[in-house]
């Protein structure tokens, strides 16, 4: 009998957490993990899943740049993939691709048991119209969000992505400083840049989080911090979303807040 193997899959991959998380939960439960990292190609995410499902693959988390890739290869999708147009987790069976999307469910987790936000009726500024941001849409408005202002340097991506769910408004950034929020999210490329959003801070703003983790979510932190507002990263997001899709595959749901604690340790 052929073993069952799991991995994430990307590219640059080198960088990835995932196998030191899976490893963790594994242990949990008394479990050798069997758990790693595949690169793939450009072009090749089709071939190089076909061949790991060929070899016993039977689970993948997807990563930039295939979460996109990973939604179209399915043959079974379930919705919050579907409402997200893109997939972070592939269940791999003989003849069935079946995919999900475990990021906006393990943000909202984070966000409403790790950090204590109460998200009803709050006015949420999203930065970023890309696969990120399109993966917590949905998710956030049914935590109760009130209203997501999107805000992205091309305001066109913006208002395409405010078409996607109700209470969402497309604001051109140059705007962004104009519009009394709660909270605000950086879910654009800049935090995997080590950069800022690049955007002066709306009103009203009680916390911030910056989808990215280690020294990439320095910069918006710090922007956050220096105007006196509670700054989190995405570490708490990056073990709820792995222990959602560990759960999805082995029909157990792992602790994380010692996972998230000794991930922190792990990249200073």
């Amino acid at each position: 009998m052929i073993p069952e193997h799991y991995a994430v899959i990307g590219s640059p991959i080198r960088h990835s957490l995932s196998p030191f998380i899976h490893a963790c939960f594994a242990e949990q439960y008394g479990w050798l993990p069997d758990y790693g990292r595949i690169e793939c190609a450009p072009g090749q995410f089709e071939q190089t899943v076909c061949a790991f499902m060929q070899n016993g693959g039977r689970g993948l988390n997807v990563t930039l740049p295939f979460k996109h890739e990973a939604f179209s290869l399915a043959t079974t999708v379930q919705p919050a993939a579907r409402q997200a147009g893109a997939a972070n987790v592939l269940c791999l069976a003989a003849d069935t691709v079946c995919c999900d999307n475990t990021d906006g469910a393990g943000l909202v987790q984070d966000l409403t048991v790790n950090l204590g936000i109460d998200l009803k009726d709050q006015r949420i500024m999203l930065i970023g119209a890309g696969g990120a941001a399109s993966g917590i849409i949905h998710p956030l408005c049914k935590a109760g969000v009130r209203e997501i202002v999107l805000v992205n340097r091309t305001l066109e991506r913006a208002e395409a992505l405010a078409q996607s769910a109700d209470h969402l408004q497309a604001v051109p950034i140059q705007a962004a400083s104009r519009e009394a929020c709660d909270g605000i999210i950086n879910a654009s490329s800049a935090g995997l840049q080590g950069k800022p959003p690049g955007l002066q801070l709306p009103p009203g703003l009680r916390w911030g989080y910056e989808l990215a983790y280690g020294r990439g979510a320095q910069p918006f932190m710090a922007q956050l911090r220096t105007a006196g507002i509670r700054a989190n990263d995405g570490l708490g997001m990056l073990a709820e979303q792995a222990a959602l899709s560990f759960n999805i595959w082995h029909d157990h749901y792992p602790e994380t807040a010692t996972v998230t604690a000794r991930l922190r340790a792990r990249i200073g």
